[in-house]
């Protein structure tokens, strides 16, 4: 969940490329999604973009769903965070 990656700071594409197991494209295209709805923000260093949520509200909801509903996702450890993800 892109969302909550996000949660703890900004981060590359590269770097959620690696985490998710995803493309980057797949992702990319996620991103500009949540960018045109405000949900994250961009922000250019160089040629690197870091993204980042724009609504930590969001963040808290989302934890509080799964946890309520943890029979919708599976499961991952990344980092410090137990993080939602399909499969």
């Amino acid at each position: 969940m892109i969302l909550l990656l996000l949660a703890d700071g900004a981060k590359t594409v590269g770097w959620l490329e690696q985490k998710l197991g995803q493309r980057q494209a797949q992702i990319s295209h996620h991103l500009a999604k949540l960018r045109l709805q405000e949900v994250v923000l961009c922000r250019r260093v160089g040629r690197q973009a870091y993204y980042s949520v724009a609504l930590p509200e969001m963040v808290w909801l989302l934890e509080h769903l799964f946890e309520i509903f943890p029979e919708v996702t599976q499961e991952t450890r990344i980092s410090d965070r137990t993080v939602p993800v399909s499969g």
